[in-house]
């Protein structure tokens, strides 16, 4: 990986949209703000879940521009600015692998089953071993990492590493919750706070006859 593209979690969701939408959506491509950042929160095929505003958007654009990785495009016939990654130029990427960084940069580390069939909604892979190719090629540049099983998960993963700190929480497992622990028995109230019931007790009971019209002693005869 070139030294300077190291990516913070919300860089990597505009960067990782920018090549999404220019694959699986190229006739809606480059994208405006607005657009952006509607791809950024949208709810499908993303993890995690981001509400992110459109000036914040138009920060990390403003980042990432300096950095090569976005470039800024005036449309013809628009007056509304759009933008378009650099991927391909600054990772010296084809499309497919592309579409495999996309995807993971989107959605977090996942198993090599699950990356080859949501890439290729971007970009179709003929076989397995096309794929693989792909994969293996990312894996020798230091664009992907292996994530052996027991790390959150039951299977073997791959995470992309241009955006290290969001692939570091993504590819751990939560916390087990802590065993429940028997619970100390109810302790007796103490004489004290027995004869504070009492006297609450009594001191309702005699409100309550005084509202009746009749005294203790009536309603205790009544009683008997």
């Amino acid at each position: 990986m070139q030294e300077g593209l190291e990516l913070e979690v919300q860089e990597a969701r505009v960067f990782g949209v920018l090549i999404e939408k220019s694959l699986a959506t190229p006739e809606h491509y480059p994208l405006s703000l607005n657009s952006l950042t509607n791809g950024c929160n949208q709810k499908s095929n993303r993890e995690p879940h981001m509400d992110l505003s459109t000036m914040a958007v138009g920060m990390l654009i403003d980042k990432l521009v300096i950095r090569g990785l976005v470039g800024r495009v005036q449309a013809a016939g628009s007056r509304v600015e759009h933008y378009r990654h650099n991927g391909g130029e600054m990772l010296d990427c084809q499309e497919p692998q592309l579409a495999i960084l996309a995807e993971l940069l989107l959605r977090g580390p996942q198993s090599f089953k699950a990356l080859r069939k949501r890439s290729e909604r971007m970009s179709p892979m003929e076989t397995e071993a096309v794929f693989s190719s792909h994969l293996e090629q990312l894996l020798r540049r230091g664009l992907l990492k292996r994530l052996p099983a027991g790390m959150g998960s039951r299977t073997e993963r791959v995470a992309q590493t241009l955006a290290p700190d969001a692939a570091a929480a993504e590819s751990t497992s939560p916390p087990l919750a802590a065993a429940p622990t028997a619970s100390s028995p109810p302790q007796a109230p103490d004489d004290q706070g027995l004869e504070a019931r009492v006297e609450r007790l009594e001191s309702q009971l005699a409100q309550l006859a005084l509202e009746l019209g009749v005294t203790l002693e009536e309603s205790e005869s009544d009683l008997a």
